[in-house]
């Protein structure tokens, strides 16, 4: 079962009005948008986006009949698009949460987990041309060592690398189950005692690369001027440090101008969230406001 990590904080810190406009940019099992829609009046409006078209087809099932909702099969880097197609307006409150979902994460169709055994694919949009498998085939092993360094923070990133080249070359790396197993074999005397899987990070880099995940959330913070109407908020939740130092930088800068951060520092979860939804432990939530 998905649960909504920072849910009653997030919804607070974007003040919602009855007859206000928000948008959740990562619509995911609906959690956020749900709880935007019970704060919402009759005249107010939401607009639901998600990249993965079969998150979108749940989100609709979930809103149908509820004229106040749209649901929009969206990237970030395609909202501002959206803008001045007119088919959606400016917003008072903007909420995103870069996670994934339970359902993405255990569902094997998706090849994210190392826990399933499925297709080496891990595109959360299947318009996307380049699976993980594709993805081994492109890079050298030295692009390869680089992709698990800077998005994975792998250590050993040139050891794997050099074997998942080699051993892809001989024919062996299909599934996630192969990948899996590979890092057991060559990282597993590294990770013995540590908390994380010795695939952890190894998978984490193929699926921030394979969706441009670093891009796409550049492209939502660089939209959000135009996403955002004056006194309009934006509550980002983040998961790796990758993802929040982009964020903490992106207000930062903002904020030397006509914006306020609302978040000096992240809004954590509680320990008693953390003991009902343990996924919630690395969360990070930051706000910023728009004041002119």
């Amino acid at each position: 079962m998905h649960i909504s990590v920072l849910l009653k904080e997030t919804i607070q810190a974007l003040q919602v009005r009855p007859d206000g406009v928000y948008l959740d940019a990562t619509g995911g099992m609906g959690g956020h948008a749900r709880e935007l829609v019970q704060n919402l009046g009759k005249n107010g409006r939401l607009y639901v986006a998600d990249a993965d078209w079969r998150t979108v087809e749940k989100l609709e099932d979930i809103f149908k009949g509820d004229a106040r909702v749209c649901v929009l099969h969206a990237r970030f880097s395609e909202l501002g698009a959206l803008l001045q197609k007119k088919t959606m307006e400016p917003v008072d409150g903007l909420v995103a949460d870069l996670g994934f979902s339970s359902f993405q994460l255990e569902s094997a169709e998706y090849g994210f987990s190392f826990k399933e055994t499925a297709p080496l694919d891990m595109r959360l949009d299947v318009r996307r041309e380049r699976s993980a498998l594709d993805l081994i085939d492109d890079l050298s092993a030295e692009e390869l060592a680089n992709l698990f360094y800077t998005l994975g923070e792998e250590r050993y990133s040139r050891k794997i690398a050099v074997a998942l080249k080699h051993d892809y070359l001989q024919g062996t790396i299909h599934s996630t189950a192969d990948l899996r197993g590979l890092c057991e074999r060559v990282l597993g005397r590294w990770y013995r005692g540590q908390k994380i899987h010795p695939a952890t990070r190894v998978f984490q880099a193929l699926r921030i690369a394979v969706n441009h995940e670093v891009q796409e959330l550049e492209a939502l913070l660089k939209a959000l001027p135009s996403l955002l109407k004056k006194g309009g908020r934006a509550a980002i939740i983040s998961f790796h440090s990758l993802e929040d130092r982009r964020v903490k930088i992106f207000f930062r800068e903002m904020a030397k101008g006509d914006w306020k951060v609302i978040t000096k520092k992240p809004v954590t979860p509680s320990e008693e969230e953390i003991g009902n939804n343990p996924r919630s432990r690395s969360a990070k939530l930051r706000i910023i406001e728009r004041t002119f």
